[in-house]
């Protein structure tokens, strides 16, 4: 079975696809960020496809310092700073 895209799109080079989110991945979100700005969930301040694009980059970010970083504090310090952006 071929590897697959982050899109899910088959890979013509048979490479596993990439984990996580992609910035393909986020442009898909933005709808929904936009939605939540609307309701008043999350800030109006950024265009929402930047913030999505911001969010997939600081998750992506988080998951990388999870690999170094052990303590739980310091990570749940970057999940509330990334948060503390958006609302």
């Amino acid at each position: 079975m071929p590897a697959k895209t982050a899109l899910g799109r088959a890979s013509s080079r048979g490479t596993p696809a990439p984990q996580g989110p992609s910035m393909a991945s986020s442009c898909a979100r933005s709808p929904c960020i936009r939605r939540a700005q609307e309701a008043g969930e999350i800030s109006q301040a950024q265009d929402s496809q930047k913030l999505a694009h911001f969010i997939v980059a600081s998750i992506n970010g988080i998951r990388s310092a999870g690999r170094v970083e052990r303590e739980r504090e310091h990570l749940m310090d970057l999940v509330e700073l990334t948060l503390s952006v958006v609302h």
